[in-house]
């Protein structure tokens, strides 16, 4: 029985650190969470995602999102807002600018296309010229490969056509 107990408190420890390092985003995420809840920066943290989120896709992109998302994705919602644009993206040591061509190279390399466009727009906004775009592009495919870089040029293709006020479907 002494050595069971010697081989699960090493685990019991990591399941509590593990716990201790959660109740923030589980306290945020819940349902019945208020302004009220959990230390006083989470409301500002939110706030001030929701501004970033709202400048760099529009605020009618952004409220057609969180609607859409529904009271199932609302949390989630939260979390987006509270902890990656108002913790990370809020962050002042690099401009958005960088952030946002960091973003594409990522979305690019996970595979995400929706995300992609997404942000590909936002790129724009925050001031990415249509050369930075291409040369991150281009990086693309020498670390993630031709065809990741190839869907994302044809992506970044339709977006450049919609914010001209063409509408261009570049064949997949």
């Amino acid at each position: 029985l002494a050595w069971s107990a010697m081989l699960l408190a090493p685990n019991a420890m990591a399941l509590s650190a593990l716990a201790f390092a959660l109740a923030p985003i589980a306290t945020a995420l819940s349902p019945t969470a208020t302004a009220s809840s959990g230390p006083s920066f989470r409301p500002l943290a939110s706030q001030k995602g929701l501004r970033i989120r709202e400048e760099m896709f529009g605020a009618d992109v952004v409220a057609r999102r969180m609607a859409a998302a529904g009271e199932f994705g609302a949390p989630l919602q939260k979390l987006i807002n509270q902890y990656a644009y108002g913790e990370v993206w809020g962050r002042e040591a690099i401009p958005r600018k960088v952030r946002s061509l960091l973003a594409l190279a990522m979305t690019c390399a996970l595979n995400r296309p929706n995300e992609l466009k997404i942000h590909l727009r936002g790129a724009l906004k925050n001031g990415c010229s249509k050369d930075e775009i291409r040369e991150v592009l281009l990086q693309v495919a020498i670390y993630c490969g031709i065809p990741a870089s190839l869907e994302a040029h044809n992506m970044a293709t339709e977006v450049f056509a919609e914010e001209a006020g063409a509408a261009v479907k570049v064949n997949y």
